[in-house]
């Protein structure tokens, strides 16, 4: 017997499943062993990615070695990827279901966020700290609340310095055909929700962690596909997403206003339940054409076209075949934007630079109560005071703004400052500061 097959999580016996968990990519965590020994090993994700077994001492070294492999090669930091799912219970307990329930069941208590993750992870992210102390840890915790942000970033627990979440986004279903699945149905961002969502993260993690800021990632559809209608709210809204307090995270191409590429039929997804999908919807009555749409809106993969370097073939990703091929709405790319001064990458490049002030570097942050047409917030130090206004309809937006001698920054489509009163058109945003010491008499 290897001694690897502990690296892994193998269970059951007489070819039986150990429990009716279900896998996030669908079907069952587990699958038949290879070796034909009539057991079958764990994988909470693809069955071509089994799960370690951190339960195994020697897994635990084994991962702080392949860390610290790649940190002695000079990196800055590591992303510690799907860190939540290391711990698993009683791999024997069945998920309670329903008696008439059959297909395996998305068991996440079961296998998220359970206590031995922090336990596991704490000598792991010292080794790294002690051996390389300016590392940055991020890990990505999906599905975690953010009271479990707080335990895994929090500087006496020792662990990661930032964490993603996943819960970031919550979408408004009100509007869903029930005749067809939700799962491919493009959904708006509840803005209302959203507002809320924010600013607990903010305000919860204060004192503690730099919240991750993002607007898309590998898992979700582009900025511009999922959530702006036009090329001025995508600027806005990453305008009030990265000058929160925070750390931006941009996934290549957002910087472009990139767009999911459009894949051609279900095939070029390799994933089953976009057939299932598109079955079911035309059953409902629509046509291929409008269901295949509907997915290539929602689904993560068009998000992950190549990179548009510039004109030639592939975008200059590659000179070979990318792994990924479908149609872009536009062709915009780096080479056509880098000396546009009005261009999306342009855009970019002034946001960061303002990002890099210290009012956004260490700056509170406070939300201002407005309606649910704006999201308009402060970050505060003792020389500075900014205001970030943003519109989030396709209607003009009058704001209050506090009282002071503030001088724009950044305008994004219309903003008008008269006095006090902040006139934003449809989907635009403006940034004010004011030195504090211009407001000295």
């Amino acid at each position: 017997k290897s001694i690897y097959r502990d690296y892994y999580i193998f269970s059951g016996h007489h070819h039986k499943r150990p429990n009716n968990w279900g896998s996030f990519f669908g079907g069952s965590v587990w699958s038949p062993d290879p070796a034909g020994t009539g057991q079958s090993y764990f994988h909470l994700f693809d069955q071509h990615m089994p799960d370690l077994n951190w339960a195994n001492a020697e897994v635990r070294r084994a991962m702080g070695d392949v860390a610290e492999f790649w940190l002695n090669k000079g990196i800055d930091g590591l992303r510690l990827d799907a860190f939540i799912h290391i711990a698993k219970v009683d791999l024997a307990q069945n998920y309670p279901t329903s008696e008439s329930q059959q297909e395996p069941v998305i068991a996440e208590p079961f296998f998220a966020n359970l206590p031995n993750v922090q336990r596991w992870l704490r000598p792991f992210c010292a080794q790294i700290k002690a051996d390389f102390p300016n590392t940055f840890i991020r890990g990505e915790a999906a599905s975690a609340n953010v009271n479990l942000a707080v335990d895994y970033t929090s500087q006496h627990n020792k662990l990661m310095d930032s964490v993603i979440t996943f819960r970031y986004f919550t979408e408004d279903t009100t509007q869903l055909d029930t005749s067809i699945p939700a799962q491919y149905q493009p959904k708006p961002l509840d803005f209302a929700k959203f507002k809320q969502t924010q600013v607990v993260w903010q305000q919860t993690l204060a004192g503690v962690s730099l919240p991750t800021l993002y607007w898309g990632n590998h898992d979700m559809a582009r900025l511009a596909t999922r959530v702006a209608h036009s090329a001025i709210q995508a600027r806005s809204l990453a305008v009030l997403m990265y000058l929160q307090r925070g750390i931006p995270i941009i996934y290549y191409g957002e910087e472009l206003g990139l767009e999911n590429l459009t894949l051609p039929d279900a095939k070029a997804f390799s994933d089953p339940s976009v057939p299932r999908f598109i079955a079911a919807a035309v059953d409902a009555g629509y046509t291929q054409e409008a269901a295949l749409a509907m997915v290539n809106a929602t689904h993560k993969l068009p998000a992950r076209g190549p990179m548009t370097w510039d004109a030639t073939t592939n975008s200059g990703f590659t000179s070979g075949t990318p792994w990924l091929v479908g149609k872009r709405s536009s062709c915009t790319h780096v080479a056509e934007q880098q000396h546009d001064p009005h261009s999306s990458l342009a855009f970019y490049k002034q946001l960061i630079a303002l990002k890099k002030r210290s009012v956004f570097q260490t700056g509170s942050f406070r939300l201002l109560s407005t309606g649910p047409d704006s999201y308009v917030y402060l970050r505060q130090t003792d020389k500075a005071i900014a205001v970030v206004a943003v519109a989030l309809s396709d209607k003009t937006v009058n704001l209050r703004l506090p009282a002071g001698d503030y001088q724009a920054v950044l305008i994004v489509g219309d903003a008008t400052l008269s006095e006090e009163t902040l006139t934003l058109s449809a989907d635009s945003a403006a940034v004010f500061i004011q030195e504090k010491e211009r407001a000295k008499p």
